[in-house]
């Protein structure tokens, strides 16, 4: 793969913007329930006070990994959530 050199100004958009999405990837154990996991990621990225109230947390089973199942949760708030 090779550098991608940038030759022209590049502007930061969340600096100016208090919307950001966070994403954080999530391991669950093989034999857990997908639903489950799907649902307690979503009812705990909601309860936080960054959380953005019209605009929901979203959790994707990503796939099988070596050692557990593979999820990321993607939420849009109004900061940096602290992990």
């Amino acid at each position: 793969m090779y550098p991608i050199l940038i030759s022209s100004q590049v502007t930061h958009w969340t600096l100016s913007q208090q919307r950001r999405r966070t994403e954080l990837t999530v391991e669950a154990a093989y034999n857990s329930d997908r639903e489950r996991v799907i649902k307690l990621l979503v009812e705990v990225a909601s309860s936080r006070p960054e959380a953005l109230r019209d605009l929901k947390p979203t959790t994707v089973f990503l796939g099988f990994g070596n050692n557990a199942l593979n999820f990321e949760l993607r939420c849009p708030n109004s900061g940096c959530m602290s992990r």
